[in-house]
Protein backbone atom coordinates (compact mmCIF):
# COMPACT_ATOMS: atom_id res chain seq x y z
CA UNK A 1 0.00 0.00 0.00
CA UNK A 2 0.97 3.48 -1.05
CA UNK A 3 0.33 6.12 1.96
CA UNK A 4 0.56 9.77 1.26
CA UNK A 5 0.67 12.20 3.78
CA UNK A 6 1.42 15.99 4.66
CA UNK A 7 3.56 17.14 7.57
CA UNK A 8 5.19 20.07 8.80
CA UNK A 9 8.93 20.09 9.60
CA UNK A 10 8.08 18.09 13.26
CA UNK A 11 5.81 15.83 11.36
CA UNK A 12 2.50 17.53 12.53
CA UNK A 13 -0.23 16.43 10.67
CA UNK A 14 -2.96 18.52 12.26
CA UNK A 15 -2.79 21.77 13.99
CA UNK A 16 -6.03 23.98 15.47
CA UNK A 17 -8.23 20.60 14.31
CA UNK A 18 -6.94 21.07 10.69
CA UNK A 19 -5.07 18.90 8.43
CA UNK A 20 -1.65 20.14 7.18
CA UNK A 21 -2.74 20.20 3.21
CA UNK A 22 -5.34 21.88 1.42
CA UNK A 23 -2.70 23.02 -1.29
CA UNK A 24 -4.76 22.17 -4.69
CA UNK A 25 -1.15 21.65 -7.03
CA UNK A 26 -0.08 19.00 -4.01
CA UNK A 27 -3.49 17.23 -4.72
CA UNK A 28 -3.06 16.89 -8.43
CA UNK A 29 0.40 15.42 -7.93
CA UNK A 30 -0.92 13.26 -5.62
CA UNK A 31 -3.69 11.95 -7.73
CA UNK A 32 -0.95 11.50 -10.46
CA UNK A 33 1.04 9.20 -8.89
CA UNK A 34 -1.66 7.06 -8.43
CA UNK A 35 -3.29 4.10 -10.23
CA UNK A 36 -7.08 3.53 -9.99
CA UNK A 37 -8.61 5.00 -6.88
CA UNK A 38 -7.13 6.96 -4.41
CA UNK A 39 -8.71 5.61 -0.93
CA UNK A 40 -9.32 8.51 1.26
CA UNK A 41 -10.52 10.03 5.28
CA UNK A 42 -14.46 10.87 4.96
CA UNK A 43 -12.95 14.66 6.20
CA UNK A 44 -10.59 15.06 3.17
CA UNK A 45 -12.93 13.75 0.57
CA UNK A 46 -13.59 17.43 -0.48
CA UNK A 47 -10.30 17.95 -1.63
CA UNK A 48 -10.62 15.76 -4.28
CA UNK A 49 -12.83 15.99 -8.12
CA UNK A 50 -15.62 13.54 -7.68
CA UNK A 51 -14.91 10.24 -9.04
CA UNK A 52 -11.66 10.44 -8.61
CA UNK A 53 -11.44 9.27 -4.58
CA UNK A 54 -13.24 6.94 -2.57
CA UNK A 55 -14.05 7.00 1.42
CA UNK A 56 -12.94 4.44 3.70
CA UNK A 57 -13.07 3.69 7.22
CA UNK A 58 -10.42 1.05 7.25
CA UNK A 59 -7.20 0.93 5.37
CA UNK A 60 -7.03 -0.93 2.16
CA UNK A 61 -4.82 -1.96 -0.10
CA UNK A 62 -4.10 0.11 -2.59
CA UNK A 63 -3.19 4.25 -2.56
CA UNK A 64 -4.27 6.34 1.03
CA UNK A 65 -4.17 9.74 1.61
CA UNK A 66 -4.28 9.89 5.40
CA UNK A 67 -4.52 13.12 7.68
CA UNK A 68 -6.81 12.01 11.21
CA UNK A 69 -5.68 8.38 11.83
CA UNK A 70 -2.30 6.85 13.51
CA UNK A 71 -0.64 4.92 10.78
CA UNK A 72 1.97 2.83 12.35
CA UNK A 73 -0.37 -0.14 13.32
CA UNK A 74 -0.51 -0.95 9.89
CA UNK A 75 3.26 -1.21 9.14
CA UNK A 76 2.99 -4.38 7.84
CA UNK A 77 0.34 -3.32 4.84
CA UNK A 78 2.59 -0.22 3.71
CA UNK A 79 4.99 -0.55 1.20
CA UNK A 80 5.57 3.05 0.30
CA UNK A 81 5.12 6.55 1.69
CA UNK A 82 5.09 9.78 0.03
CA UNK A 83 5.53 12.70 2.50
CA UNK A 84 4.94 15.74 2.15
CA UNK A 85 6.51 18.62 3.49
CA UNK A 86 5.70 22.27 3.87
CA UNK A 87 8.94 23.04 5.11
CA UNK A 88 7.70 25.48 7.74
CA UNK A 89 6.93 24.06 11.83
CA UNK A 90 3.49 24.64 13.01
CA UNK A 91 1.87 23.85 17.11
CA UNK A 92 0.65 20.29 15.76
CA UNK A 93 -2.50 19.01 17.43
CA UNK A 94 -1.66 14.86 15.76
CA UNK A 95 1.84 13.83 14.45
CA UNK A 96 2.83 11.64 11.62
CA UNK A 97 3.28 8.29 14.04
CA UNK A 98 5.96 6.63 11.64
CA UNK A 99 9.90 7.87 11.31
CA UNK A 100 10.42 6.10 7.61
CA UNK A 101 14.21 5.25 8.09
CA UNK A 102 13.34 3.84 11.67
CA UNK A 103 11.28 1.81 10.56
CA UNK A 104 13.34 0.26 7.96
CA UNK A 105 12.44 2.35 4.52
CA UNK A 106 14.82 4.10 2.51
CA UNK A 107 14.43 7.37 0.62
CA UNK A 108 14.17 6.68 -3.26
CA UNK A 109 13.47 10.64 -4.60
CA UNK A 110 13.26 13.98 -3.04
CA UNK A 111 11.70 17.21 -4.80
CA UNK A 112 10.60 20.24 -4.39
CA UNK A 113 7.26 20.81 -5.87
CA UNK A 114 5.36 24.47 -6.32
CA UNK A 115 2.41 24.06 -4.66
CA UNK A 116 -0.61 26.86 -4.66
CA UNK A 117 -0.60 27.80 -0.91
CA UNK A 118 3.53 27.53 -0.54
CA UNK A 119 6.18 28.20 -2.87
CA UNK A 120 7.43 25.11 -1.72
CA UNK A 121 6.48 21.38 -1.39
CA UNK A 122 9.30 19.21 -0.53
CA UNK A 123 7.92 15.52 -1.73
CA UNK A 124 9.74 12.54 -0.01
CA UNK A 125 9.22 9.20 -1.77
CA UNK A 126 10.29 5.82 0.90
CA UNK A 127 10.31 2.15 0.19
CA UNK A 128 10.74 -0.96 2.08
Amino acid sequence: MTVFVCVDDSYGLRFNGRRQSKDRELIKDVLSSVQGTLYVEPYSLKLFAEGTAAVTDTVPSDGCFFAERPMAEHMDKIDKLVIYKWNRAYPADMYFDICPLEQGFRLVSKEDIPGYSHEKITKEVYIK
